[in-house]
């Protein structure tokens, strides 16, 4: 089974429309809703191909009740809190294929919705089992949050898949999580050293690696993504392509990278299925997460070589 943790899940609006202008009336040309967080849309992405998931999130509020009712398909570990789920809203530009983002901070959880999200978590982990715990922490969590986690779910024989950024992750580093998935900025950020080339890609997620990660799968955006792990590292670049939206892309190739683990492919072949999931979910028409169907048409352009 692999477990999904969203603490601070959201209902995205997303907008499609040309040229928008802060300060101005703008009119989209297309509308959606789509249940949200990072952790959330790794479990849709892998629902989607049939991968035993269950996704643990609290939820509240009106918006709450929305992000249930189009989480339809997945197994859902629904804690109810008193304060009311976010709201986030997406504007992609179609004239660039540029998204800019509004983020909500989310409710804070009380002591006793903080425990009940916690025993949603533990109480079916089985030994071998995958968690993925990602996305930001609600106000009132603190940053060794993820790391506590971790240290717990290793425990009792868990693979971490842990995706966050600044000190969530560098402390979560600590813990010794099975796989981390910062992408370029995130990883700046933590190293305090720019990355512009391959090599220095390859230089910092070794150097992520060294801080306690076991698999560091660093993206790069439309240059794809590193892979290291103790096998070796690999590069994989997805083919040239003009985009729906970009939205959601670093979720599915996380979901493809532990879809692969989980499969036990060998880590050339993690890196080519993950990055295929991403390359799908660019092109899919809508706030779906791409079919087995959609993934292997452009599984085949994707290109690994060893570094």
């Amino acid at each position: 089974m692999i477990h999904t943790l969203t603490l601070n899940p959201a209902l995205d609006l997303r907008m499609r429309l040309a040229h928008p202008r802060l300060g101005e009336l703008n009119r989209a040309q297309s509308v959606a809703l789509e249940p949200s967080g990072k952790g959330l849309n790794v479990a849709r992405a892998l629902a989607r191909q049939h991968f035993p998931v269950r996704a643990v999130l609290p939820l509240g509020g009106l918006f709450g009740q929305v992000v249930e009712q189009l989480a339809l398909g997945i197994e859902l570990a629904a804690v109810p809190i008193a304060g009311a789920t976010r709201c986030n809203v997406k504007v992609a530009d179609t004239s660039s294929g540029s998204v800019t983002e509004f983020n909500a901070p989310g409710p804070t959880l009380q002591p006793t919705e903080w425990e009940a999200v916690q025993k949603s978590l533990f109480a079916p982990l089985r030994p071998g089992d995958a968690v993925v715990l990602a996305g930001s922490l609600p106000p009132g969590l603190q940053s060794d949050t993820y790391a506590e986690l971790t240290t717990q779910l290793v425990t009792r024989g868990a693979r971490v898949f842990l995706d966050t950024e600044g000190e969530s992750l560098r402390i979560g580093l600590e813990a010794r999580p099975h796989l981390i998935k910062p992408n370029r900025e995130e990883a700046e950020h933590l190293l305090g050293t720019p990355i512009q080339a391959t090599r220095e890609a390859l230089e910092a997620a070794r150097a992520l690696q060294a801080k306690g990660a076991e698999r560091v799968v660093l993206s790069l955006g439309a240059e794809g993504a590193v892979f290291v792990g103790p096998e070796g590292a690999v590069l994989a670049a997805p083919p040239q392509i003009q985009p729906y939206s970009t939205v959601g892309c670093g979720d599915a190739l996380l979901a493809g990278a532990v879809a692969g683990l989980t499969q036990g492919l060998t880590w050339a072949e993690v890196a080519r299925q993950a990055t295929a999931w991403a390359v799908a979910r660019a092109l899919v028409r809508g706030s779906e997460f791409p079919t087995l169907q959609e993934v292997q048409g452009v599984i085949g352009d994707v290109m690994v070589k060893d570094l």
